[in-house]
């Protein structure tokens, strides 16, 4: 195993086995530590289809492997925000490759520009039973 790096790791092993004084088989859940091949993380490829020159995550040495082999651009909703970047007079995001997707659960995570809804704190409810029972201290 030369020349390969290792890194430790821990797996939940279940294992039958007896307690002194008790006649029953029981279950044991242990972590066990192994040595594994480290996971070599390499510089992503460039894309070649529509961000020429951006490193993709999606970009594979037999292309696009993003559902339709290319990005899609940004919807309505995504106007205003920070990751936007425009490729040939067409605006797509940074972070995704499908925004639609982002927004059709409601408010994209990663937009800039979309300001969650603050909680207006109203007072809390007090038992009149036991806020009389506290002011007798």
């Amino acid at each position: 195993m030369r020349g390969i790096a290792l890194e430790r790791a821990w797996v939940g092993l279940l294992t039958v086995g007896r307690v002194r004084g008790y006649n029953e088989k029981l279950l044991f859940f242990r972590f066990v530590p192994v040595y594994r091949a480290r996971r070599e993380v390499g510089a992503m490829l460039s894309c070649m289809t529509l961000k020429i020159g951006k490193p993709c995550v999606f970009m594979t040495k037999s292309g696009c492997s993003y559902n339709g082999g290319r990005c899609h651009p940004v919807v309505d909703a995504c106007d205003g925000c920070g990751h936007v970047e425009i490729y040939d007079q067409v605006r797509y995001c940074k972070i995704s490759a499908e925004p639609a997707s982002k927004w059709s659960m409601g408010p994209c995570n990663m937009a800039t520009h979309a300001k969650t809804a603050q909680k207006v704190e109203t007072p809390q409810k007090l038992n009149p039973l036991k806020a009389s029972k506290r002011s007798q201290r």
